[in-house]
């Protein structure tokens, strides 16, 4: 037998061994779960990103898939791989403030989804950084709390789309780069700049929002980049351009800053079809900023709408000028330009202002793309172009009560003289101006109610689409008129379906119903013949019933009169004290009495002789005879 000890000791050891079970199971399940990070082309699964990166199997063009969870990573990318967040921005990857956090040193490399955070706030920590890489896509990512979120240093035709920056010191630094296309993508409460082009050129910025930086987008020392329709608001510097020439701003919306836009020792740019709104000073240009052309832009309700220092700049393109808000110029030759320049200083002035707001469309025609500017004292919206019928559209609405105009521009090659112009389905007047030359048609017009749609075209073409138009209203009523036909036809059909239906029911019914009929005629027959059986029955019942009735009246007249009788006679006999023999025999000789007379007649009628007994005892004597006659025999 095992002792007290030995049983102590076996229990333990079982213990001990059902504990190191339980742990190496529980590691094995904990190490695979771990396992986030997976080569898509291999199948292969890494506990983290460096890893998967780092494995031999992991080669130039494959696919690393990353599940959501926290990872504290540094991760160096030397393979162009793709790098792909699951979605929903469940994976974040933290720097732990000990560096940049992706770092690309190789080409053609995605990184798509991540939440990207905590590199550090030193001058050489990034969240991403694009080191002589090209043709990478960095996209839909959040990158916060780094002091670049992404840099770009010596990095060319790499596209950075749909990104978000914020709580940086820079949101993107784009250094000695060119051909890059930022697209957006959000920079928002960052220490410095949202966007920092230094130095770096051919570069477009299209899209992007930068709000509450110092600097929304920041040009320095740069040239031949393009900055198209982005917005720049809440700002110490809406867009500021330091030492850099031959850039394009256009189409930008500029709105609630100290400076909307700032030039300073930036010459020969141009600035074209913005809007600024809501700032202390809209345009500033400054320390030799010359050069630079301004036009067709909206100045609209800011504190100074331009601002020149030390600079000479043109602010009209020798036709069209700038709409200014507080230019109170008169237009006494109806062309939508002010008859007198807008001064801003000695050497920048407008000389053609316009006496409405500025609205530039694109307009496709064989793969081309052309410019289409709209001058108007109303809101345009709505572009489009018909090429096929040489035809423009848009909008414009305005307050009732007021005269409204169009100063419409637009390629030759567009649209094909003579030119006509129709608002709300009528033809107004348009003048083609002067300034109308061998590329470009100028016209103007006007018109007196709020809201209209606007269609500028080839006359032919609109005589044309007239007439279409009219085959096509022609083509819709009868469509509308085979339509209606159509249901009136279906509904017809229905009802005639439903009615034979119908009528199919009420024949099955009619059917059903003759059958009935015709068993109930041959039953009605059968109980005719059995009820004429009856009604003899019942002819002879009631004949015997009344022959009955007849004999029962007569036998109890009869009854009751022979009972009157024997009752009377009866009181007689008791009146005289008469024995039943007397009675007898009184009542027998009553009874021949009234017999003779028909005894009588009887024996003269048939010649007979007939004998009756003289007296009671005669008969009684004879019965006597009889009875012993026939007790002998």
């Amino acid at each position: 037998m095992i002792g007290l000890k030995g049983a102590v000791c076996l229990f333990v050891i079982l213990l001990l061994t059902v504990v190191l079970f339980v742990n190496v199971f529980s590691f094995g399940v904990l190490c695979e779960a771990e396992l986030g990070v997976h080569n898509l082309d291999t199948g292969l699964s890494y506990a983290s990103i460096q890893e998967a990166i780092r494995a031999n199997e992991t080669l130039d063009n494959h696919t690393i898939l990353v599940d959501a969870g926290f990872y504290r990573e540094n991760v160096v990318v030397d393979k162009n791989v793709s790098l792909v967040a699951e979605e929903g921005f469940g994976v974040v990857v933290d720097g732990g403030g000990n560096g940049t956090i992706f770092s690309v040193v190789a080409d053609n490399v995605n990184i798509t989804g991540f939440v990207i955070q905590n590199s550090g706030m030193e001058s050489d920590f990034f969240g991403i950084f694009l080191n002589r890489s090209s043709g990478c896509v960095i996209g839909n990512n959040i990158v916060m709390n780094s002091y670049y979120g992404v840099r770009l240093y010596y990095a060319q035709d790499n596209i950075l789309l749909n990104n978000t920056f914020s709580n940086c010191s820079y949101g993107v630094w784009l250094a000695y780069s060119e051909r890059n296309a930022l697209l957006d993508s959000r920079a928002f409460d960052n220490e410095h700049v949202g966007f920092h082009l230094y130095p770096s050129s051919h570069n477009v910025l299209s899209g992007n929002e930068a709000w509450n930086n110092e600097h929304g987008i920041y040009v320095y020392f740069s040239e031949n980049n393009t900055l198209l329709e982005n917005r720049a608001f809440n700002s110490t510097f809406g867009i500021w351009f330091s030492g850099s020439v031959n850039n394009v701003v256009c189409r930008n919306e500029v709105y609630n800053n100290t400076y909307g836009v700032r030039l300073a020792a930036s010459s020969t740019n141009l600035i074209t079809g913005n809007f600024f709104e809501e700032n202390d000073f809209a345009l500033s240009l400054r320390d030799d900023s010359n050069d630079n052309f301004v036009f067709h832009n909206n100045f609209l309700n800011n504190t100074k709408l331009a601002q020149s220092v030390k600079s000479a700049n043109f602010f009209d393109n020798g036709i069209e000028g700038n709409y200014w808000i507080d230019y109170d110029g008169l237009d006494n030759n109806t062309d939508g330009i002010g008859d007198t320049p807008y001064v801003i200083d000695e050497n920048n002035t407008d000389l053609y202002p316009l006496m409405g707001r500025f609205a530039g469309f694109s307009a496709v025609l064989e793969e081309e793309e052309h410019s289409v500017n709209v001058v108007s004292n109303c809101s345009v919206s709505g572009f489009e172009f018909f090429g096929e019928v040489q035809t423009l559209k848009f909008r414009v609405s305005g307050l009732n009560g007021t005269v409204w105009f169009c100063r419409v521009m637009f390629p030759r090659l567009m649209l094909a003289g003579p030119y006509m112009v129709v608002v709300d389905g009528v033809e107004v007047d348009a003048a083609l101006l002067p300034v109308s030359n061998i590329s470009h048609v100028f016209l103007y017009f006007v018109f007196d109610v709020s809201s209209h749609e606007v269609v500028v075209g080839s006359r032919p073409f609109i005589t044309l689409l007239e007439k279409y138009n009219t085959l096509v209203s022609t083509h819709e009523d009868l469509i509308a008129n085979y339509s209606r036909l159509l249901d009136d036809y279906r509904f017809l059909s229905d009802l005639y379906n439903d009615t034979k239906s119908s009528l199919d029911s009420l024949q099955v019914m009619f059917d059903t119903l003759n059958s009935t009929y015709n068993g109930l005629v041959v039953d009605y027959e059968a109980v005719k013949g059995e009820l004429g059986d009856v009604r003899l029955l019942m002819y002879g019942f009631l004949a015997a019933t009344v022959v009955g009735v007849a004999v029962s009246v007569a036998s109890f007249g009869f009854g009751f009169k022979y009972y009157r009788r024997f009752r009377e006679q009866r009181r007689i006999i008791e009146a005289y004290g008469l024995s039943p023999l007397d009675v007898a025999r009184a009542l027998f000789e009553l009874d021949v009495r009234k017999r003779g007379e028909k005894i009588e007649r009887f024996e003269e009628k048939y010649g007979v002789k007939i004998r009756p007994r003289a007296s009671l005892e005669d008969i009684i004597e004879s019965l006597k005879s009889r009875k012993k006659r026939g007790n002998r025999g």
